[in-house]
């Protein structure tokens, strides 16, 4: 079962819900891949004549867009499958496979 797959099963309770969500899922995982490619490039430039100035690079700040983006998709997941029984099976696989 690929990832997709798995937070649709979390998420989705019947073929509907699946057509609703897998869109959104479909940008989660975009971003994920957009968010690994961005953390191996330079986040800082550094002056080397005067190290104490730094500026932020465009990597920089389109990392930290597309982590809010992601962040915001991922805390509407969680809502969606919020129980008030302990960890959703959602809260659960994100405990252990969140990590970009």
């Amino acid at each position: 079962m690929d990832r997709k797959e798995e937070i649709l099963k979390f998420c989705c309770n019947d073929d509907e819900e699946r057509v609703i969500y897998a869109p959104i899922i479909d940008d989660m995982l975009y971003l994920e891949g957009q968010l690994r490619e961005l953390k191996k490039l330079p986040h800082y430039r550094v002056n080397p004549n005067n190290p104490e100035q730094q500026k932020t690079t465009p990597a920089a700040r389109l990392y930290r867009e597309n982590l809010n983006s992601y962040i915001a998709i991922v805390k509407m997941l969680e809502k969606r499958t919020d129980n008030t029984d302990g960890d959703s099976p959602l809260r659960e696989w994100l405990k252990t496979y969140g990590k970009c």
